[in-house]
Protein backbone atom coordinates (compact mmCIF):
# COMPACT_ATOMS: atom_id res chain seq x y z
CA UNK A 1 0.00 0.00 0.00
CA UNK A 2 1.61 3.43 -0.81
CA UNK A 3 0.81 6.23 1.16
CA UNK A 4 0.65 10.03 -0.31
CA UNK A 5 3.74 12.13 -0.31
CA UNK A 6 2.59 14.01 2.37
CA UNK A 7 2.24 11.31 5.04
CA UNK A 8 5.94 9.90 4.94
CA UNK A 9 7.73 10.47 7.56
CA UNK A 10 4.89 10.93 9.94
CA UNK A 11 4.36 9.25 13.20
CA UNK A 12 1.13 7.68 12.93
CA UNK A 13 0.91 5.62 16.34
CA UNK A 14 -0.33 8.13 18.44
CA UNK A 15 -1.80 7.23 21.75
CA UNK A 16 -3.40 9.03 24.33
CA UNK A 17 -2.08 9.10 28.32
CA UNK A 18 -1.95 6.16 30.30
CA UNK A 19 -1.79 6.78 34.15
CA UNK A 20 1.27 3.78 35.03
CA UNK A 21 1.39 5.36 38.16
CA UNK A 22 -0.85 7.27 40.62
CA UNK A 23 -1.01 7.83 44.46
CA UNK A 24 -3.54 5.89 46.94
CA UNK A 25 -6.63 7.82 47.74
CA UNK A 26 -5.40 9.18 51.23
CA UNK A 27 -1.83 10.55 51.52
CA UNK A 28 -0.96 11.42 55.58
CA UNK A 29 2.57 12.45 56.69
CA UNK A 30 4.48 14.23 59.41
CA UNK A 31 5.71 17.64 58.97
CA UNK A 32 9.12 16.31 60.14
CA UNK A 33 9.40 14.09 57.40
CA UNK A 34 7.56 15.70 54.44
CA UNK A 35 6.20 13.22 51.36
CA UNK A 36 7.05 12.98 47.87
CA UNK A 37 3.43 11.81 45.76
CA UNK A 38 4.09 10.02 42.47
CA UNK A 39 1.97 9.75 39.67
CA UNK A 40 3.52 9.12 35.85
CA UNK A 41 2.03 8.02 32.44
CA UNK A 42 2.71 6.74 29.02
CA UNK A 43 1.87 8.06 25.70
CA UNK A 44 2.70 9.14 22.26
CA UNK A 45 4.35 11.54 22.04
CA UNK A 46 5.02 10.96 25.77
CA UNK A 47 2.38 13.17 28.19
CA UNK A 48 3.06 15.63 30.46
CA UNK A 49 2.21 15.39 34.21
CA UNK A 50 0.94 18.23 35.51
CA UNK A 51 -1.15 18.76 38.98
CA UNK A 52 -4.69 20.06 39.71
CA UNK A 53 -6.26 21.29 43.19
CA UNK A 54 -10.12 19.10 43.97
CA UNK A 55 -11.58 22.28 42.44
CA UNK A 56 -9.30 22.04 38.79
CA UNK A 57 -7.32 24.77 39.39
CA UNK A 58 -3.52 24.17 38.50
CA UNK A 59 -1.15 23.76 41.56
CA UNK A 60 1.84 25.70 41.21
CA UNK A 61 4.71 25.41 43.41
CA UNK A 62 5.57 27.57 46.32
CA UNK A 63 8.76 27.99 47.69
CA UNK A 64 9.94 25.97 50.95
CA UNK A 65 6.10 24.53 51.12
CA UNK A 66 5.78 22.40 47.33
CA UNK A 67 7.63 21.47 44.53
CA UNK A 68 6.48 19.47 41.57
CA UNK A 69 9.25 17.52 40.23
CA UNK A 70 9.76 17.49 36.56
CA UNK A 71 9.19 13.61 36.77
CA UNK A 72 5.49 14.52 37.73
CA UNK A 73 6.28 13.72 41.32
CA UNK A 74 4.81 16.53 43.48
CA UNK A 75 7.12 17.45 46.57
CA UNK A 76 5.94 18.51 50.31
CA UNK A 77 9.00 19.79 52.33
CA UNK A 78 8.61 19.08 55.95
CA UNK A 79 7.79 22.12 57.38
CA UNK A 80 7.52 24.06 61.20
CA UNK A 81 4.28 24.30 62.23
CA UNK A 82 4.51 27.85 61.76
CA UNK A 83 4.30 27.21 58.28
CA UNK A 84 1.47 25.03 58.17
CA UNK A 85 -1.19 26.00 55.39
CA UNK A 86 -4.52 24.34 55.14
CA UNK A 87 -4.94 24.69 51.94
CA UNK A 88 -1.51 23.18 51.21
CA UNK A 89 -1.35 20.31 54.11
CA UNK A 90 -4.78 19.57 54.49
CA UNK A 91 -6.03 19.56 50.68
CA UNK A 92 -7.13 17.62 47.45
CA UNK A 93 -5.44 17.09 44.93
CA UNK A 94 -5.42 15.16 41.02
CA UNK A 95 -2.82 14.23 38.81
CA UNK A 96 -3.14 14.56 35.28
CA UNK A 97 -1.39 13.87 31.86
CA UNK A 98 -1.93 15.04 28.85
CA UNK A 99 -0.39 14.76 24.96
CA UNK A 100 -1.74 16.30 21.61
CA UNK A 101 -4.00 13.11 22.04
CA UNK A 102 -6.06 13.83 24.89
CA UNK A 103 -5.58 13.71 28.82
CA UNK A 104 -6.34 11.25 31.39
CA UNK A 105 -7.36 12.74 35.25
CA UNK A 106 -5.96 10.71 37.83
CA UNK A 107 -7.88 9.88 41.09
CA UNK A 108 -8.80 12.23 44.00
CA UNK A 109 -5.74 12.22 46.82
CA UNK A 110 -6.83 13.88 49.86
CA UNK A 111 -3.51 15.23 51.49
CA UNK A 112 -3.27 15.58 55.43
CA UNK A 113 -0.05 16.66 56.97
CA UNK A 114 0.31 17.21 60.84
CA UNK A 115 2.72 15.99 64.13
CA UNK A 116 0.88 12.48 64.01
CA UNK A 117 3.39 11.16 66.23
CA UNK A 118 2.67 13.72 69.23
CA UNK A 119 -1.06 12.90 69.05
CA UNK A 120 -0.33 9.25 68.49
CA UNK A 121 1.68 9.33 72.01
CA UNK A 122 -1.01 11.53 73.64
CA UNK A 123 -3.51 8.66 72.44
CA UNK A 124 -1.87 6.21 73.88
CA UNK A 125 -1.00 8.08 77.22
CA UNK A 126 -4.46 9.11 77.92
CA UNK A 127 -5.84 5.47 77.32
Amino acid sequence: MAFPAFCRGVVLDSQGPVLISEPRSSIEFSNDTGAMVHCSANGSPPPRVDWLMGDGSPVLPIPNIREMLVNGSMYFLPFGAENYRHDVHSAVYRCQASNSVGRVLGREVSVKAGKFIEYLVFMIISV
